[in-house]
Formats: C-alpha cells, structure tokens, sequence
C-alpha cells in the first residue's frame, strides 16, 4: 500500500481550495491501495 501524505499551510483560500482538491482527487474511486493522510 501507498501512502500520500498531503502537508498544507494554508495562508490563503486558493491554497486551501487546492489541497481540498488534491484530497478530492485522491479518494477518487479508481485510486486503490493508497493511504491519505493530510495534515494541515
């Protein structure tokens, strides 16, 4: 199993908007055996 850690300091609604993003695309039901941690 993968695991993506997703490390986001967010100042700023556009990068808030961008890691929300991220994580959507990485719960994405084709994405198998990877872990998701996000730390903000």
């Amino acid at each position: 199993m993968k695991t993506l850690l997703i490390v986001a300091h967010a100042p700023s609604e556009n990068t808030q908007l961008m890691a929300e993003a991220v994580l959507k695309g990485a719960r994405h039901s084709d994405i198998e055996q990877v872990s998701i941690s996000m730390q903000f």
